[in-house]
């Protein structure tokens, strides 16, 4: 049996392109596990996934490539969305808390009771102050996260950085990708983003439900991407876990 030099598949002897891989054929008489590139994309895989390694210095990325790993996409969040989507996610129980004590202000208030009503109408009045300062914090907070927020895809797997005075680097291997979804709230539709969620074999890391600041963490959840960039990377995460798939032997 002959095998094609790149790829490793078995060969028919008047073949002149390899039907796996496309490319011209070199004959090989080794076994395909030895002849074939386990962890590197070839040349004919790049044209059909459209895919282009970035390259990068070893200070440009604050994390150790594998070996044979590339990257083949680096993503930063939009910025005015992401601060816009960041600071009302962190702010978001403040509003519940509000309108619970303007209830129960009012329902005080409905009461005749002239000593307490100047104390509750201060107790509001502070609150609102310190509701206002919490937003300004919540937005110097959200400007200061955006420069820790960065997403790489290579060959290997799908990282995800995030944090706010220091950072958290975590990542998922792309033969344990699931499915990769795009998700779109309300908040999403209104400032025009979309939300990248990557679901790992076994469950999902962080869901894209709910508004609040644990949604920004996990290497699983790209936030406030344009909607075609969103769309860009979902096929690029899937085709590059085909790949990778086939070439560790990985079938799950």
């Amino acid at each position: 049996m002959k095998y094609c030099a790149y790829c490793g598949a078995s060969l028919n002897d008047d073949l002149i392109f390899c039907p796996s891989c496309g490319k011209k054929v070199v004959w090989s008489t080794q076994e395909s596990e030895e002849s074939a590139p386990s962890d590197v994309l070839s040349e004919s895989a790049e044209e059909i996934y459209d895919t282009k390694e970035i390259p990068v210095l070893p200070d440009d990325i604050p994390f150790q490539l594998q070996t044979n790993e590339k990257i083949y996409s680096i993503v930063k969040p939009e910025k005015n969305k992401f601060i816009i989507k960041f600071t009302f996610s962190t702010i978001v129980t403040l509003i519940f808390i509000f309108i619970l004590l303007v209830i129960f202000s009012l329902f005080k208030l409905s009461v005749p009771n002239s000593g307490t009503n100047t104390v509750i109408l201060d107790v509001v009045a502070i609150f609102v102050v310190i509701f206002i300062v919490i937003i300004l914090l919540s937005f110097v907070t959200a400007v200061v996260a955006y420069n820790k927020y960065y997403y790489w895809i290579t060959n290997h797997r799908v990282i995800g950085q995030r944090g706010i005075i220091g950072y958290v680097i975590d990542s998922i291997p792309l033969e344990n990708v699931a499915d990769v979804i795009i998700s779109r709230q309300i908040l999403d539709r209104l400032i025009g983003i979309s939300t990248l969620v990557i679901t790992p074999i076994g469950g999902r890391m962080v869901g894209p439900s709910g508004y609040g600041y644990n949604t920004f963490s996990g290497s699983n959840v790209f936030q406030a991407l344009l909607p075609d960039k969103a769309t860009e990377l979902q096929h690029l995460i899937f085709n590059l876990r085909d790949l990778r798939k086939k070439n560790t032997g990985r079938v799950l």
